[in-house]
């Protein structure tokens, strides 16, 4: 009976744990998506939902300065300007012989942006 008891204290210590861990894994995202869809058009007026490589970075330096509430530097004027913590976690996909950068893949890089805030926090964060 105590060994019973014992294993039903520890299994639902487990499930709680994971549990919990579940709750903070599924942090709301929508505000990101929000902003992102509120700066779009700015960038692409015609919504064609993919603007150039030059364009799309500028897009996602806004979009997450924004949504982190923070300024986290200059916007870069090229893809050499990127701060190296943030050109490692840099996933962007560009098609076509125009280079372009389709909406989803912004948005999903402005996620990656400020996973890395969260992680280094903006005064790690130096530009070389």
């Amino acid at each position: 009976g105590y060994i019973l008891l014992i294993g039903q204290v520890v299994m639902n210590l487990v499930i709680s744990v994971i549990l919990d861990g579940y709750e903070e894994g599924k942090e709301d995202t929508s505000y990101c998506f929000d902003v992102c869809k509120s700066l779009w058009p700015k960038f692409d007026p015609d919504l064609r939902m993919a603007i150039p490589l030059g364009q799309a970075v500028r897009f996602i330096w806004q979009a997450t300065c924004e949504v982190a509430g923070k300024e986290i530097g200059s916007t870069p004027a090229d893809m050499a300007r990127i701060p190296m913590k943030f050109a490692k976690a840099l996933d962007l996909l560009a098609q076509g012989p125009d280079a372009q950068v389709h909406f989803t893949t912004a948005a999903r890089q402005v996620l990656r942006f400020l996973a890395v805030l969260e992680h280094h926090g903006p005064g790690d964060i130096i530009e070389e």
